[in-house]
């Protein structure tokens, strides 16, 4: 088996799994509160990362918790299950 028989395969598996996330984040995705509140917890994620990385621990575990509620509170608007893009790229969307 060669490099190019293994990337052969694993380029169609990856993009099936993105398109699987695209379609499943879109589908999830559709509230304007819901997508408010994830515009908000993604600045949150990344400022709290940022904390993280200068070594600023509490503040970094506050903004990174404000965020996953964040993004929690989306989905209970919208009525779905959060992270069902994150499961699909993963490739167990069903589990």
């Amino acid at each position: 088996m060669t490099a190019s028989d293994v990337g052969d395969r694993v380029v169609p598996d990856l993009e099936m799994r993105v398109e699987e996330a695209v379609k499943a984040f879109r589908e999830s995705h559709r509230h304007p509160a819901n997508l408010a509140l994830h515009a908000v917890g993604y600045w949150m994620a990344a400022k709290g990362t940022i904390r993280f990385l200068q070594r600023r621990l509490g503040s970094s575990i506050v903004h990174l918790g404000a965020a996953a509620g964040l993004v929690v509170a989306g989905h209970a608007i919208e009525g779905n299950e959060p992270f069902t893009a994150i499961r699909a790229l993963r490739g167990n969307a069903d589990a």
